[in-house]
């Protein structure tokens, strides 16, 4: 259906009855309708009316203005609908369709026209502007709202109206660090990036740019020259004046262009093809003095500014056996404890090497499983240091041992812990002798005494606790494993670890003799009972 007109009618403009499927309305007016004998006003879709579709319909001021009673129906065809006088939507792009959906009644569920226009018979007034760059991805804006170019340099635009639209284009694009697209002109003339321009049918503006690179210039003396936005294709000169000077321990001199192009020459002319980045170099030298007392220092003489300095000497210096110098640290104006010192040169300096005396310390252990807290070493001369022994050293652990006898050499002491004061080469030994066994007192009951270390060759006594209980008492039996005594306190002579073991018995003796005085008191006390009962008296006969 298309092409027709329903205006003031008592009733529905249009109306689809029974199962009116597959149908087409477009291009039809309804205007002004009312619901009347229980119509729906500017279109209804009775019941079972499935798979319509309408667009391209003015629906103006009717009571109702739609209503799709079963809501299986397309109200909007290729992204346009129709235009309904009572749309309150907003139009943002300006393509004379509303942003949001127009709500159609009925159905059981949602019903909405998709793309309503926001004028009447809008599908017949829209246009096309069509924006042309040459470059992809331009940024631009029609009354403010953002677009960009496409892969081919342009985008056309739909237009719903016939006004006058404000279009700026980026002044300035990045396509890569240090290169850009730059804007030039309107091919028709304006000069600005922004312009108004009036709009009323089918319409293309194309805006001129030019590909450009960034060349910087850069140099640590002088005002270099060159340095800016180049358009591709055309000559840069990039230059900076020539100059030398002297100062104390300082002298400088230009030596040429390094970065993305070297070149000897101050002044330098190139086709700008990419971004450039140039920085000018100078033979700015300094004066660095090394001095020391002892050794061979080496590194003096000039160096180029930024440069690498490196300065040695002798980590040491033999004096005497047992002695030397030992180098500290550079001073003056840098600092390092590092006798190859590398450094980066930024002025001049002056560096003087420092050194400290040394003597060495020898520490020796007899027999050498001997434990030491120190080991040899070079000491700083005029050092206390403290030095502590192993009381013991273990030979077969927890059975044998030998003591610590003492120190001898540098200092003689039989103390553990010495001090030596580091004033010449020395050395100090520290010995251990006396040998020691070990004694294991074992016992279930008592109290066993006499475990613990014995010199080698000495009378170790032990003994235990016996007895042990009240009643039923553990008796002291005889002792077994490296010696036998019956007495609980015995001897042995300690030639070897050895291990003594007490044996028991089970003695009931006081038990007994608790039991038989209890049973002597119980038979005293019932033969008292028995001698104090006095004879029954038989009673008197009348």
């Amino acid at each position: 259906m298309e092409g027709n007109t329903a205006t003031n009618n008592d009733g529905d403009g249009f109306k689809l009855l029974g199962s009116s499927s597959e149908n087409i309305l477009k291009d039809n007016m309804a205007n002004d309708n009312s619901r009347g004998r229980g119509g729906a006003g500017g279109f209804e879709l009775e019941s079972f009316s499935s798979n319509n579709t309408l667009y391209h319909n003015n629906v103006i001021d009717n009571t109702q203005q739609a209503f799709d009673r079963i809501g299986d129906n397309r109200w909007d065809y290729k992204g346009e609908g129709n235009y309904w006088s009572d749309y309150t939507g907003k139009d943002a792009n300006l393509d004379g369709i509303g942003d949001t959906p127009y709500a159609i009644m009925g159905g059981t569920g949602e019903v909405v026209d998709n793309f309503p226009f926001m004028q009447e018979s809008g599908w017949l007034t829209r246009f096309w502007l069509t924006v042309d760059t040459e470059f992809p991805s331009i940024p631009f804006t029609v009354n403010g709202t953002e677009y960009e170019t496409g892969p081919d340099g342009t985008l056309s635009l739909r237009l719903g109206y016939a006004a006058s639209y404000e279009i700026s284009v980026a002044q300035d694009v990045s396509i890569s660090e240090g290169s850009r697209i730059h804007f030039l002109e309107w091919e028709d003339g304006p000069p600005s990036s922004v312009r108004a321009t009036h709009l009323s049918s089918s319409t293309t503006l194309r805006a001129s740019y030019v590909r450009q690179h960034f060349v910087d210039v850069d140099s640590r003396y002088g005002t270099p020259n060159g340095g800016d936005w180049h358009d591709e294709g055309t000559t840069a000169i990039v230059s900076v004046g020539e100059m030398v000077f002297i100062t104390d321990g300082t002298r400088d001199v230009f030596t040429g262009w390094t970065g993305d192009l070297t070149h000897m020459e101050a002044s330098i002319s190139f086709v700008v093809d990419s971004p450039k980045s140039l920085t000018a170099t100078w033979k700015l030298q300094h004066l660095i003095a090394v001095s020391s007392q002892h050794g061979s220092p080496t590194g003096e003489g000039w160096h180029d500014e930024g440069s690498t300095a490196k300065v040695s000497v002798e980590d040491t210096m033999p004096v005497i056996e047992g002695t030397r110098l030992k180098f500290v640290e550079w001073r003056g104006d840098l600092m390092s404890t590092s006798a190859v010192f590398s450094f980066t040169v930024d002025g001049p300096k002056s560096l003087l090497a420092s050194w400290k005396t040394q003597h060495f310390l020898t520490i020796e252990k007899s027999p050498a499983e001997g434990g030491v807290d120190a080991s040899s070493a070079w000491l700083d001369e005029g050092t206390a240091l403290t030095v502590s022994a192993n009381d013991f050293l273990e030979i077969v652990p927890g059975l044998t041992r030998i003591v610590y006898a003492g120190w001898s050499g540098a200092v003689s002491s039989r103390d553990v812990r010495i001090t030596v004061t580091m004033d010449a080469p020395k050395t100090l030994v520290a010995t251990w002798r006396a040998i020691q066994h070990y004694l294991a007192v074992e016992s279930q009951f008592g109290e066993p005494q006499g475990e613990g270390w014995h010199d080698e060759g000495s009378t170790a006594a032990f003994l235990v606790t016996s007895p042990v209980g009240i009643l039923i008492q553990e008796v002291f039996l005889i002792w077994s494993g490296d010696i036998t005594s019956t007495s609980p306190t015995a001897t042995v002579i300690m030639d070897r670890p050895k291990t003594v073991t007490a044996m028991w018995r089970i003695d009931y003796t006081q038990l007994a003799i608790v039991v038989g005085a209890v049973a002597v008191a119980a038979a005293a006390g019932v033969l008292l009972v028995s001698s104090r009962r006095k004879p029954t008296q038989e009673p008197i006969q009348p």
